[in-house]
């Protein structure tokens, strides 16, 4: 079921996806419990998805409670809390809270550099992310300090968010490629 709700997401089939992702999580809730590993992959997949589907605030709500719960199973400089740490930090770029997301890429940056090491495509994403929120960081300064709300709903709404995404994502595999390394998320 998930590896299906997988290939809907791949395809854009996004409202599949969330079915049959909302699914395999109550049934893994069920089955094994909120603080397993795969239970909580399940809530890290569904929030990509909503992610991809350019609601935010779900898509928060739910990684807020992934990287709350990977803290407390597998630990802080786990890969798949670091990585938790990215999304949300994605999440909070796409809402227009670009000083809350660099907060989170600095330290998923920090931890992938000790834990990955400074030539590993994950690294090399972080730092690429981390980039992409102080210039819009210094974008939103240029204009003063105070944004009209108007200007974020409407970049919410846009495709840039998406693209900005995809780009940094496709540019990290390429380097990734290039060293002979798989990517992941």
């Amino acid at each position: 079921m998930a590896s299906l709700a997988a290939t809907y997401h791949t395809q854009g089939r996004y409202d599949a996806a969330e079915t049959l992702k909302k699914r395999a999580l109550n049934l893994r809730r069920e089955v094994v419990g909120e603080k397993h590993p795969d239970t909580i992959r399940s809530m890290a997949e569904l929030a990509v998805t909503y992610h991809a589907q350019g609601r935010y605030d779900e898509d928060e709500e739910i990684s807020v409670k992934v990287l709350d719960l990977r803290r407390e199973v597998v630990g802080e400089k786990h890969p798949d809390t670091i990585s938790s740490m990215a999304s949300l930090a994605a999440t909070y770029h796409a809402q227009g809270r670009y000083d809350e997301a660099e907060v989170l890429h600095n330290t998923a940056l920090d931890l992938r550099r000790h834990i990955l090491g400074e030539d590993h495509p994950h690294t090399t994403q972080s730092t690429m992310y981390l980039a992409s929120t102080r210039e819009s960081l210094q974008q939103m300064r240029s204009y003063g300090r105070s944004v009209p709300s108007s200007a974020v709903a409407q970049d919410r709404n846009s495709e840039e968010p998406k693209l900005r995404h995809r780009f940094f994502r496709e540019l990290a595999q390429a380097m990734s490629f290039g060293k002979g390394r798989s990517h992941g998320s």
